[in-house]
């Protein structure tokens, strides 16, 4: 049997810093991007088109950087919603479960896992000779 899926939403808060940090960065890099050129004598008189060939290709990953940075952030506001998803969950289900069972005062039920009904059909009572 499988582990059961475990999530904490503070980790995924988490997470979703990380990721906007990451976005910072990049918006960083693509700040460095666009204020950085070559100028026309970079490469000599013989390759003067260079920096013009290359001046293309920077604006491409120029703008791609600034994709990056813009999916990045929009995950991490993702991963946040995902938190605030799962604590609104446990929030609801600890409202159900206490009004069945009030806070502080001894659990009569026992909530039953896959291995406690593997070991309850393991040890099932022999079938009755004259079944009613």
């Amino acid at each position: 049997m499988r582990d059961p899926l475990q999530v904490r939403p503070g980790d995924l808060t988490a997470h979703a810093g990380h990721l906007d940090r990451t976005a910072a960065s990049l918006d960083t890099a693509r700040a460095a991007g666009q204020h950085v050129r070559l100028g026309s004598e970079a490469y000599g008189q013989l390759c003067a088109m260079m920096p013009v060939l290359l001046g293309g290709v920077q604006r491409t990953l120029v703008d791609g950087i600034g994709t990056a940075a813009a999916s990045v952030r929009d995950t991490a506001g993702r991963v946040r919603t995902s938190a605030d998803g799962y604590r609104a969950t446990d929030a609801r289900a600890e409202q159900l479960l206490d009004r069945v069972q009030p806070a502080g005062q001894p659990d009569p039920v026992r909530v039953f896992t896959q291995q406690d009904r593997a070991r309850v059909t393991d040890h099932a009572l022999p079938a009755r000779a004259n079944p009613v």
